[in-house]
């Protein structure tokens, strides 16, 4: 039997990193402090702030070049690695979930609500279930491993904290915070639309919100 979709289904996103904006990188100034940096002697940490800067402005086209910069001076650096994957993931992830959400749930409002990073993701999610507005959550973001554990005990901190608040406050929180070794996994499973997990995500949300809605129907 196919379940019908609630009608009045809410879904919110939990995205860390920032949303990309049209910029063309012809437009593309920082201050003028780095760019003297970078003219006299240029590295990755001059790079990855430049890119930071940007970031920061929304001005994702204009980070991007400067994190790759990064990464071709340091190759071994996990947070170049890190920053570009951000940059270059995370927008196209919610795309993907936007646009199957509106496929499956064309009545579905969504919220989209970005925070600093993968650490922060829970106590949003947190906040948005006891309000106890949403029908699911989804929770997205990318994790890159470095040269120590700490990406693995973030990922696993991440994961424990959204189950926890999942079954405490009986809201569906799909958990689409990622890690990865390198940045070519993580383009396999977040830019390309044969496996993408934006899209699996938005299906989770939407089938598990009409379940839940059958179970708390009288």
């Amino acid at each position: 039997m196919r379940r019908a979709v609630p009608a009045a289904l809410q879904i919110v996103l939990a995205v860390c990193g920032a949303q990309a904006l049209a910029q063309t990188p012809s437009n593309c100034h920082g201050p003028a402090e780095i760019e003297r940096a970078l003219t006299r002697q240029p590295s990755a940490d001059a790079y990855n702030a430049l890119g930071a800067w940007f970031a920061g402005r929304n001005q994702i086209p204009c980070a991007i070049p400067a994190f790759r910069s990064a990464i071709r001076l340091q190759p071994n650096a996990s947070d170049g690695h890190f920053n570009l994957s951000l940059a270059l993931m995370e927008q196209r992830d919610f795309d993907h979930a936007i646009n199957e959400l509106r496929e499956l749930a064309p009545n579905a409002t969504t919220s989209l609500y970005h925070v600093p990073g993968a650490f922060e993701i829970p106590v949003v999610v947190r906040e948005l279930a006891a309000q106890n507005k949403a029908d699911a959550v989804i929770a997205c973001g990318v994790i890159l491993q470095g040269e120590t554990n700490h990406a693995q005990n973030l990922s696993r901190s991440v994961t424990d904290a959204l189950q926890r608040i999942a079954v405490e406050q009986a809201v569906p929180v799909i958990n689409v915070v990622l890690s990865f070794d390198n940045e070519d996994q993580a383009r396999v499973r977040c830019l390309e639309d044969r496996i993408n997990r934006g899209t699996e995500a938005a299906r989770a949300a939407v089938e598990i919100a009409k379940v839940i809605s059958e179970l708390r129907s009288p």
